[in-house]
């Protein structure tokens, strides 16, 4: 959160991590990137391939990119990003989605429980949300750390979110939860 610099950093570190589930990516069809921002997430997903170092295919994953600001970078728009300008409150699908990609924007939704009851509308049956954001109670090296983010609007612990994503209609029976040492 402290730059846009380093939440690219964050957002590529996981989206490279999902890149090592290659049967996994080869099904998914299309990505919804709630809060896509200037749109490095959305172009990464369009333009994906299977991983292959001699011979790679491209995936082709169809992306809606959705953001209230109207940042989106010319140099990320793909044939397969759709961009569109509007909060996500209001944006009514015509489908579902593989994929709900969310980096680092639940802490600043009005409602983070409304936020998820929307996710969840989004998502395929079986379908994946991948979402991240900044816990404020942390443990530095041992030692109690209660960080105060200005763009954190709402303070969300794992047991919260986890909460919430049944409370939404989440299946959690298969989720998987990151919380890396040393960070938030």
């Amino acid at each position: 959160l402290s730059n846009p610099a380093n939440s690219r950093l964050h957002s590529q570190g996981f989206l490279e991590l999902l890149r090592q589930y290659p049967t996994m990516m080869e099904s998914i069809d299309n990505v919804l990137d709630v809060g896509c921002g200037d749109g490095f997430a959305s172009c990464w997903w369009a333009e994906v391939d299977d991983g292959d170092e001699d011979n790679p295919i491209p995936l082709d994953i169809d992306v809606t990119a959705i953001d209230i600001k109207n940042d989106f970078k010319e140099e990320y728009k793909h044939e397969h990003v759709n961009f569109i300008n509007d909060d996500i409150y209001n944006y009514e699908p015509t489908d579902t989605f593989d994929v709900v990609w969310a980096h680092s924007v639940l802490q600043e939704a009005t409602d983070p429980l409304g936020f998820l009851h929307k996710m969840n509308k989004c998502t395929n049956l079986g379908g994946m949300l991948c979402l991240t954001f900044p816990t404020t109670v942390n443990t530095f090296y041992g030692e109690p750390d209660y960080r105060v983010y200005s763009q954190a609007t709402n303070s969300i612990t794992i047991v919260d979110f986890i909460h919430m994503l049944v409370l939404s209609g989440f299946n959690c029976n298969e989720g998987y939860f990151i919380k890396q040492p040393n960070s938030n």
